[in-house]
């Protein structure tokens, strides 16, 4: 039996290019980054990603016009019966297109984020210690590096933090796996930091829009904590 965790990328959107052609294309893309790339340099399970419908036993990938929140790009959650959720808006997302990007690459970019995330946070309850802080630090793998991406076959991918990231006391890095950040604890330009407090650390670049998503969202620590940097 695999031990990889199941994912089903659910299409619920109206968007002309989610063709099925271009949803296989981006789901081998996600499911290989994140099984040669982010898997081994986390220490996490290996995913197996399809397309189609709500599965047994899988975390869902849904696609959605609007999100609850119709500012917010994408989220992970946890939905009624407990199982990480995943929740991609592609009004948002095409909406908020960088210069030549297109929505496949802002869709691949949103889900992987999202999923790597889930990987390494599924629960959105897991926080670190940080030296010489008041409060812990949500550990989210993507948000400080937010808006970076790499290539990896025919889909961008979201920029992700290393572990040394969290570890304030490793001046050596590297600290992200797109060599973005030059310190631990550190934000990119359009990334951001959530604290067990409430409170956020923004990037200078960070939009108004998603800082003000990130406000009144921010999360709130619960049970799980670890020591990440002395």
């Amino acid at each position: 039996m695999s031990s990889a965790l199941r994912y089903v990328i659910v299409n619920k959107s109206t968007a002309p290019e989610l063709t099925p052609g271009a949803l296989d294309q981006a789901r081998s893309d996600l499911e290989s980054a994140h099984n040669t790339i982010f898997a081994p340099l986390w220490g996490v399970l290996p995913v197996d990603l399809f397309v189609g419908q709500p599965m047994k036993d899988a975390r869902t990938v849904e696609l959605v016009d609007t999100l609850d929140d119709p500012e917010a790009l994408a989220y992970h959650t946890v939905d009624a019966s407990g199982s990480p959720l995943l929740r991609i808006g592609l009004g948002a997302l095409r909406a908020n297109l960088a210069p030549g990007e297109t929505l496949l690459d802002a869709l691949t970019k949103a889900i992987s984020h999202e999923l790597f995330e889930a990987s390494r946070n599924p629960f959105v309850a897991f926080f670190c210690f940080v030296a010489h802080a008041d409060a812990m630090l949500a550990v989210e793998v993507c948000d400080p590096v937010q808006g970076g991406s790499f290539k990896h076959g025919a889909s961008a991918i979201s920029n992700f933090v290393l572990p040394a990231y969290f570890d304030a006391e490793d001046l050596d890095g590297p600290f992200d796996y797109a060599g973005e950040l030059v310190a631990p604890l550190s934000c990119a330009a359009n990334g951001y930091q959530a604290w067990s407090d409430g409170t956020q650390t923004f990037g200078d670049e960070l939009p108004e829009h998603v800082r003000k998503h990130v406000a009144e969202h921010g999360r709130v620590a619960v049970a799980i904590a670890t020591k990440a940097a002395a």
